[in-house]
């Protein structure tokens, strides 16, 4: 299924494949329902869910986190009615346990963040017993789109000591600089930011560091240390030079 699915895409010979299983397991039932859900078709994933909860050969076949996961991933996928089955989920999701699943936690944290339930999903971020980069940078992202900057840098600051921080933690830690309300002390916590950077040998290295500080400087006002960046990056892409157009173009 998984073949056809995710590598051939072919949807309907993944389910022909699933059909002739005789007694399908929770392997067969994820697996059909995460190639529904990779698809882009998160209606026929919910079907598939509910026949699964209604399969008498599959006996006392309960979902797990693979389930929850898939799901999660089709209820973001609709604009309407997503939130909805998200909050049903979670309630399935509290009822089994799962919560503190790293992977389900991790997900429901971006799903809420996503529909813009800032508290939601802090609250179930808070709740999960352990917690990594994604599920921290998927919260931090979310505060600095609902332009709680200085949220996003308290959240950074209160778990980089306890999850390996990557890559995407420093672009969105220098994003959520641009949205405190006082741009002077956003500015000022950049620059230390860059110190790091620097020290750490990473602008040099990794494009989506030097964008991120452009992006930056350039919307605190600081045109002219967005333009050295600029200037000293080896590498640029197109998100390189938009930044810097969009912080040069007057408001």
């Amino acid at each position: 299924m998984s073949m056809y699915g995710r590598c051939l895409g072919s949807v309907d010979d993944a389910y022909h494949v699933f059909c002739e299983i005789e007694i399908k397991n929770s392997v067969s039932w994820n697996s059909i329902i995460s190639v529904y859900c990779q698809r882009g078709d998160a209606i026929s994933a919910f079907k598939l869910f509910s026949s699964m909860q209604k399969d008498s050969s599959a006996f006392s076949l309960q979902p797990n986190e693979y389930t929850f996961g898939s799901l999660i991933t089709a209820a973001c996928s609709l604009a309407h009615a997503g939130l909805s089955l998200l909050q049903q989920i979670l309630t399935r999701v509290n009822k089994s346990g799962i919560l503190q699943d790293l992977y389900v936690g991790s997900a429901l944290v971006s799903g809420f963040a996503r529909f813009g339930l800032i508290d939601y999903a802090r609250k179930i971020f808070e709740q999960m017993s352990e917690r990594n980069a994604v599920s921290m940078n998927g919260l931090m992202v979310a505060l600095v789109r609902q332009k709680r900057g200085k949220e996003a840098t308290e959240v950074f600051m209160e778990m980089k000591d306890l999850v390996g921080i990557n890559l995407d933690s420093l672009v969105v830690l220098l994003s959520s600089f641009a949205e405190f309300s006082v741009l002077e002390e956003g500015k000022r916590k950049g620059r230390e930011v860059h110190a790091y950077v620097i020290g750490a040998g990473l602008i040099y290295r990794k494009v989506a560091i030097g964008n991120g500080l452009i992006n930056m400087y350039a919307k605190c006002g600081a045109i002219s240390d967005a333009c050295s960046v600029f200037r000293h990056m080896v590498d640029k892409d197109l998100i390189s030079w938009n930044s810097l157009i969009s912080g040069l173009e007057p408001e």
